[in-house]
């Protein structure tokens, strides 16, 4: 069977690069505010280790590459109303014959697992460089999909994102020292109060491996705090990076709630100035240039289906249709059975682990899917 991640997609004609974005994700914030936190979110300390690909700026996209592959795709904003953005990802060209050849041996390896097929047996040199084409072609529309599920998850972190999953965790780049972050979250929270209650805010620092840290040592390095709201639990251990910025290794538990308190954090500093977001390029603020209209020979991606390719285990693939076909979490619950917070626990979870082309946001499933239910 084929790696859960790899879409369905019926080829028949090569692709035109950059026409059509294979997913997206909706953010209702205006795009210059967005593309700052996007390149934040590309820093190489906010990129997650499983994830390894580089990016350079052309024209008003940013492209994606990899070592191995070469161009996996490419990310464009586009302006919906004045306060909400579309963050687009386009498939790239399909791969020709001659970029296919340079990789064979990667693709049989690392994409095929070292099957061999009839097409080998028959050595049909050019039919199986169409194969192996198709193969990558897959592979580098599966990754995308990978970068833009955690980029959905990164964008949570700026709360550009609605739904942020719990538990989670991520990184995030201050100025100052780990003393002097452990100081401000002291004198911070006891005047925070949460909206759902008056309960304050247990704040507690430690040196990691020891216990609490009554006074706080000005070279103490690292250091580890803990924030406790009722179930909430926000725990960040921070430490110096060599260019004398801080990286904290945030880690949010609990319930949905310890994100209000991230955001409270977040949005404090800010208004200390402990962190700074990029500049954004001029030419990624000037207006977007709308892509030219597909030649008439040319055809595009059909992804069909796309909850096969999440494995039938349990009833997680019948979840994912019914959500593609627009059904509501309680309509859901009611059908395979469990509560509406299970529900939508489950799709959070599923769209963290196979991306949103497969789990798509709400507002981001086509028109065509909705109300074609079938039982």
């Amino acid at each position: 069977m084929e790696n859960a991640l790899l879409l369905r997609t019926k080829l028949t004609m090569q692709v035109e690069p950059y026409i059509f974005a294979i997913t997206k994700i909706p953010v209702n914030h205006p795009r210059p505010s967005v593309w700052a936190r996007l390149l934040a979110c590309m820093h190489p300390a906010q990129k997650p280790g499983d994830l390894d690909f580089q990016w350079v700026l052309e024209g008003q996209s940013i492209l994606i590459q990899t070592v191995q592959w070469g161009l996996i795709g490419s990310i464009k904003l586009e302006q919906g109303t004045t306060s909400q953005t579309d963050i687009q990802f386009y498939t790239p060209p399909y791969p020709t014959p001659q970029e296919t050849e340079r990789v064979e041996n990667a693709i049989r390896a690392q994409i095929l697992n070292n099957r061999r097929t009839l097409l080998d047996l028959y050595n049909q040199r050019e039919r199986i460089l169409q194969t192996l084409a198709e193969d990558l072609y897959k592979h580098k529309q599966a990754i995308l999909i990978q970068i833009s599920a955690w980029l959905a998850g990164s964008l949570g972190v700026w709360g550009l994102t609605e739904e942020r999953t719990i538990p989670v965790t991520f990184n995030f780049l201050i100025e100052g020292t780990p003393a002097q972050f452990g100081v401000m979250l002291r004198h911070y929270f006891p005047t925070y109060r949460h909206p759902d209650g008056v309960e304050t805010v247990t704040v507690k620092v430690i040196k990691p491996g020891g216990g609490e840290l009554r006074e706080i040592p000005a070279e103490a390095n690292p250091i580890q705090v803990k924030l406790v709201l009722g179930k909430s639990r926000v725990e960040i251990t921070t430490h110096t990076l060599p260019d004398r910025q801080s990286l904290l290794r945030v880690s949010l538990s609990g319930d949905v709630k310890s994100w209000r308190l991230w955001d409270a954090l977040r949005e404090e500093m800010k208004r200390l100035n402990w962190f700074h977001l990029p500049e954004v390029p001029a030419q990624l603020l000037e207006k977007p240039i709308e892509n030219p209209p597909p030649a008439p020979n040319q055809q595009t991606v059909v992804i069909e289906e796309p909850w096969l390719s999440v494995p039938d285990t349990g009833n997680n693939r019948q979840v994912v249709r019914l959500w593609n076909e627009h059904w509501t979490c309680k309509e859901i619950s009611q059908k395979v059975g469990g509560t509406e917070k299970t529900i939508l626990n489950r799709i959070n979870l599923l769209r963290k682990q196979f991306g949103p082309q497969i789990v798509p946001y709400r507002n981001a499933i086509p028109e065509k899917r909705r109300g074609s239910r079938k039982d």
